[in-house]
Formats: C-alpha cells, sequence, structure tokens
C-alpha cells in the first residue's frame, strides 16, 4: 500500500508539473524587454525563454514559423510577452497588365505566415500605400507615360510586422499623340506636326512605309520632315 501511494503521488505531481508548463507563468512583460526577431528566430539579451505550450528553454528560440505571434515567457523577469516572427518576402512579383492609367500587379504567397499585404507606389514625388488581402491588385488613376517604382511588402498576423519588401519599376502606357497633320507636301518630303498627349512623353516614335519598305525614327521635338 505504501508503494502504491507513492506511485500515484509521483504521477498526479507529474500531470500538475506537465499542466503548469502549457500556460505562460508570471505578469505582462512591459516595454523594456528588448526583443529580437527574425523570421524564424526569438531572442532577449541574457534571457532564458520558452514558448507556451513547451518546456524548452533557450536565449534563442529557433526554427519557428515566419509571421506568426508568439507567447513567450521571459524567465529571468518572470514576466510573459507576445513577439511575432516577421514574414518572409512574397515571391513572384509581377506586373500583369498595363493601361495609361493603370497597372495589375501579381505575387505568390510566401512561406510561413501573413494576414495582409501592403502595397505601395510612388512617380518619385508622391507616394501611397494600400493593404490588401489577396495576391493581387489592380493600382489605378496614374498619370500616362510615368514610371513608378512599387513595393509589396508582407505583414504577419498581428497586422503590425512586416518582412522585406519586393521591388518592381513600370512605366505607364503614354496616351496617344494628338491632332496629328500633314503640314507641308514636296515631291520628296511630308512635313508633320502633332500636339503632346496628357501626361508624360519624352520621345516619339515616326514610322512610315510606302507599302514595301518601312523605316522608323524617334524624334524629341512634335514635328518632322519625312524625306
Amino acid at each position: 500500500m505504501q508503494a502504491l501511494f507513492t506511485l500515484c503521488t509521483a504521477v498526479v505531481f507529474s500531470c500538475i508539473f506537465e499542466i503548469s508548463q502549457a500556460q505562460c507563468n508570471g505578469t505582462s512583460c512591459n516595454g523594456s524587454v528588448q526583443v529580437t526577431t527574425t523570421t524564424t528566430s526569438i531572442s532577449v539579451p541574457n534571457c532564458n525563454l520558452s514558448i507556451e505550450g513547451s518546456t524548452n528553454q533557450s536565449s534563442v528560440l529557433t526554427d519557428l514559423t515566419p509571421g506568426e505571434v508568439f507567447t513567450v515567457q521571459a524567465h529571468c523577469f518572470n514576466c510573459c510577452l507576445n513577439a511575432t516572427t516577421k514574414p518572409e518576402s512574397v515571391l513572384n512579383l509581377t506586373v500583369t497588365d498595363v493601361t495609361t492609367s493603370s497597372l495589375s500587379l501579381n505575387w505568390t504567397k510566401p512561406q510561413g505566415r501573413s494576414s495582409i499585404y501592403s502595397v505601395q507606389w510612388t512617380d518619385g514625388g508622391h507616394s501611397k500605400e494600400e493593404t490588401v488581402t489577396e495576391t493581387f491588385r489592380v493600382i489605378s488613376n496614374l498619370t500616362p507615360g510615368v514610371e513608378y517604382n512599387i513595393t509589396v511588402t508582407a505583414v504577419a498576423g498581428d497586422g503590425e510586422t512586416k518582412g522585406s519588401g519586393v521591388s518592381i519599376s513600370q512605366f505607364t502606357k503614354p496616351e496617344s499623340v494628338l491632332n496629328l497633320t500633314v503640314t507641308d507636301v514636296t515631291t520628296s518630303s511630308l512635313s508633320l506636326n502633332w500636339t503632346k498627349p496628357q501626361g508624360r512623353s519624352s520621345i516619339y516614335s515616326v514610322q512610315w512605309t510606302d507599302g514595301g519598305d518601312s523605316k522608323e525614327e524617334t524624334e524629341t521635338v512634335k514635328q518632322k520632315e519625312v524625306v
């Protein structure tokens, strides 16, 4: 009977110990705890940490899921904190369609977890940013003929922690020239004139053909004599 009682006591103690390790002990950590995170690790200088639900302790918690929110116990401070690993970068960012006023983007979800994406774009002067939950976005109301730099960044489950952004540059299409006219005709030449379109356009392509041979030149002015 004595041996049986001791065994039961040991079993009960073991169960209580495991339950206590399955939850975060201590009060909430204040802002003075310096937490460093990467995509797969969480660390606090000179302090052993453990993730809620685990008995393993280490000053650097590794092999974690990117973009995940973890409840961590800082044993040196006897407090708990929420720490978020950084998301991985989005993959395969591409421009799938271009118009005079819009750019269509597509990308692949990164490894790990990312609940939203930050899409930023700039023409070098003005910048804008939007958040989306899908892996695509159509940026509209752009200026024709302008180069835009676009950056897409994955955001973790806490809605705040960002990974490294991926960037791509793309011009919108220029508008068509206006009022194209032939202003003078000789036996061997044609003089052309046109009006600059809305937006930006630095050069013009002038092509001509007699039905057989074709030629093309680029011009920076709004007139051309075809000889």
